[in-house]
């Protein structure tokens, strides 16, 4: 029995010196929910889009940190392909940022992203459907006020993409929680 508990110690002791590592360090995970505003170009396309996306990500130095983000569009939007009118939408966003934060107070943070982004349109017009997927640099700025210890709201400008299929620029409005 004194074996047992020895080693019930010994597991209770080995999981508990990284976590109060972590906490000694200042990493922090996060995660939110994001809605969104973009303007997007792409072959025949000019529109502005809902959408909505998650991130997820961790903070391993108090100025320093990756995040990912997976989004989707809201709505479908009428456009005209040549004299055709059809509709369009923005299929997926897939991101990974490095992000950059500069503390300003207590209760607000000032950071810059930069990263990779995947996004896919598609428009349908005249029984015909195109799609097209793209992916390059992707960069941004943005804000997020406490609300509580372990609630921001957020507030970005991205610059999606920009490359020759698809160009795509927005703003944010989120809710970011973090432990």
């Amino acid at each position: 029995m004194r074996t047992l508990s020895f080693r019930h110690a010994l597991m209770a002791t080995s999981l508990a010196l990284p976590l109060s590592a972590v906490a000694e360090t200042g990493v922090q995970f996060y995660y939110g929910l994001q809605l969104g505003q973009a303007s997007v170009e792409a072959t025949g396309l000019d529109d502005s889009y809902s959408f909505t996306s998650g991130r997820a990500g961790f903070q391993f130095h108090p100025n320093l940190g990756v995040e990912a983000r997976v989004g989707v569009g809201l709505d479908n939007e009428e456009t005209m392909v040549g004299a055709v009118r059809g509709e369009s939408e923005v299929d997926q966003i897939y991101s990974l940022y490095g992000v950059a934060t500069y503390p300003a107070n207590e209760r607000l943070d000032l950071y810059a992203l930069v990263g990779m982004t995947e996004a896919g349109v598609t428009v349908r017009a005249g029984g015909v459907s195109m799609s097209e997927d793209e992916s390059g640099l992707s960069y941004g700025v943005g804000a997020a006020v406490a609300l509580t210890p372990n609630i921001d709201i957020t507030a970005e400008y991205l610059n999606l993409l920009d490359e020759d299929a698809i160009e795509a620029q927005g703003v944010t409005l989120g809710l970011q929680f973090h432990y």
